[in-house]
């Protein structure tokens, strides 16, 4: 296995590192360390179900999203869309 370090040249992951780490309070390894791992069993999890396991956990999905109860006022298309048709 390679030994040498990993250089990250993206300013923007660099400072969500450091911020992991500083929410955290753990080392900036080890908090990339525990992110990489956790990531690595999902990853892992969703790379080893077959294509009716992720049928299932999609048809979950849109089951649990067709409970959810309606919030909010429901518009119709008069109130989207004005009379030619075009977006208001």
């Amino acid at each position: 296995m390679n030994a040498r370090p990993v250089q990250i040249r993206n300013d923007e992951v660099v400072r969500e590192i450091r911020e992991l780490a500083e929410l955290t309070g753990r080392p900036i390894t080890e908090a990339v360390a525990k992110a990489v791992r956790e990531e690595l069993v999902r990853a892992r999890r969703r790379a080893s179900r077959t294509p009716a396991q992720r049928m299932r956990a999609i048809a979950d999905a849109v089951r649990r999203f067709q409970q959810a109860p309606m919030t909010g006022v429901m518009l119709s298309d008069q109130d989207l869309y004005d009379d030619a048709g075009l977006p208001k």
